[in-house]
């Protein structure tokens, strides 16, 4: 399922679509978006959601940290600091998810700007 949201998220045509900065971190935006679209679609069966699915939200986040942690290594930071920028990274990740989630809550039209 990760494989499937990053092949999407990573197509060359979007960063410029959304006028975006051929960067790590506006690459690792999509992803996350990407991420939490599906993980809000799998969560989104509520009570309902089996044991199952809970364990593919968490393998979702799981292969989605570990590839952030070999983009961040293929930054050529040292290996002493790929935690840190790691760190740093799931912050952002996690500041942005809940905005995604606050923001659905408001309105779905206010997240997809209309």
């Amino acid at each position: 399922m990760f494989e499937s949201c990053h092949a999407v998220s990573t197509q060359e045509h979007l960063l410029p679509h959304f006028s975006l900065e051929d960067d790590f971190i506006h690459r690792h935006a999509l992803i996350n978006l990407h991420v939490w679209m599906v993980h809000n679609r799998l969560r989104s069966g509520g009570k309902n959601v089996d044991s199952e699915g809970k364990v593919m939200q968490e393998q979702l986040y799981d292969r989605f940290w570990e590839n952030t942690t070999e983009r961040i290594r293929a930054l050529g930071v040292p290996e002493l600091t790929v935690n840190k920028h790691l760190k740093e990274t799931q912050s952002l990740s996690f500041g942005s998810a809940m905005s995604f989630d606050i923001n659905m809550r408001e309105s779905k039209n206010h997240l997809a700007g209309m």
